[in-house]
C-alpha cells in the first residue's frame, strides 16, 4: 500500500475496490448546495453580540466556530434558541447520485464522473457497500478538525491506532485529514466506531460524525470542492 502515497483519493478507492468481494457495489454522490453553518448562525437575528463573542472566541483560542458559538450562548437564555435551530439543521438531500461496481472502477471511470459535475459541485464517496448476496457493510471514514501539520499528522495517527480499526489511509483533504478504513464494518461496528472516535472530539471533527449518525452511513469528498482545488492526497499508510 506504500505505493499510493501521494496518490489521490481515486486511487485509494480504486484499492480499496480491489480489495472488495466480485459484485461489490459503491455508492457516490453529489452533495445538494448549501449555506454554511456561519452563514446560518450569522443570519440570526437578535444576536450580533453572541455571534460577535463567538468569532473573538474561535480566533484567539484557535477553535471551532460552532464550538465557540455554543460557549457564547451560555448565560444567555433562550434569546439562543435561534442559533440552536440553526446549528440543528441537518441537510440530507443529494443533488445526483451514482452506483458502480468495483470490477467498473478506475481512475478514468471515477474522472469521467468528476467531469460531469457542474461548475461549485462535489463529490463524496458514501461508506456504504452493498452486494446482492451479503448484507450491507461500512467503509470505515473519519474527518479531521485539527490543521495539517507533522505534529498534528502524528496525533491523527495515533488517535486512528488507538481506535484499532485495521489500518487504512490518510489523506489531507485541504485543511485537515480523511481517512479511509481498509477493512470493512457492519452497520452495528461503524456506529460504534463513530461513538469512540466522537470521545476525541476536537481531533475528530465532532459535528461530522454527528451528521454521519443522523444520515445512516459516512461519506468523504473525493473530488476538488468545499474551497480546495484538488482531490484529497494520500500522506500516510497506517498500519502498512
Amino acid at each position: 500500500m506504500s505505493h499510493l502515497i501521494g496518490k489521490d483519493a481515486h486511487a485509494i478507492i480504486c484499492d480499496l475496490g480491489e480489495r472488495l468481494s466480485e459484485g461489490s457495489i459503491l455508492h457516490f454522490f453529489s452533495p445538494a448546495a448549501k449555506q454554511t453553518l456561519r452563514a446560518r448562525v450569522e443570519a440570526v437575528r437578535g444576536c450580533c453580540d453572541v455571534v460577535r463573542r463567538a468569532t473573538q472566541l474561535s480566533k484567539s483560542v484557535g477553535i471551532p466556530f460552532w464550538d465557540a458559538v455554543s460557549i457564547s450562548c451560555l448565560g444567555v437564555g433562550n434569546r439562543a434558541a435561534a442559533l440552536l435551530s440553526a446549528a440543528l439543521f441537518h441537510h440530507a438531500e443529494a443533488a445526483r447520485v451514482w452506483e458502480m461496481k468495483v470490477e467498473c472502477l478506475s481512475p478514468a471511470t471515477l474522472s469521467e464522473v468528476e467531469a460531469e459535475l457542474s461548475q461549485g459541485s462535489s463529490i463524496s464517496l458514501s461508506s456504504l457497500v452493498t452486494h446482492d448476496r451479503n448484507p450491507p457493510q461500512h467503509i470505515p471514514m473519519l474527518d479531521f478538525a485539527c490543521s495539517v501539520g507533522d505534529e498534528n499528522r502524528a496525533l491523527v495517527v495515533s488517535a486512528i491506532e488507538l481506535l484499532n480499526v485495521g489500518g487504512g489511509y490518510l489523506l489531507v483533504s485541504g485543511r485537515s485529514y480523511h481517512f479511509y478504513g481498509a477493512k470493512l464494518l457492519s452497520s452495528s461496528a461503524v456506529s460504534q466506531f463513530l461513538g469512540r472516535a466522537l470521545l476525541l472530539a476536537h481531533i475528530v471533527d465532532h459535528r461530522w460524525i454527528a451528521h454521519q449518525l443522523i444520515r445512516g452511513y459516512c461519506s468523504l469528498r473525493i473530488s476538488p470542492g468545499n474551497g480546495s482545488r484538488a482531490r484529497p492526497t494520500v500522506v500516510s499508510i497506517i498500519g502498512a
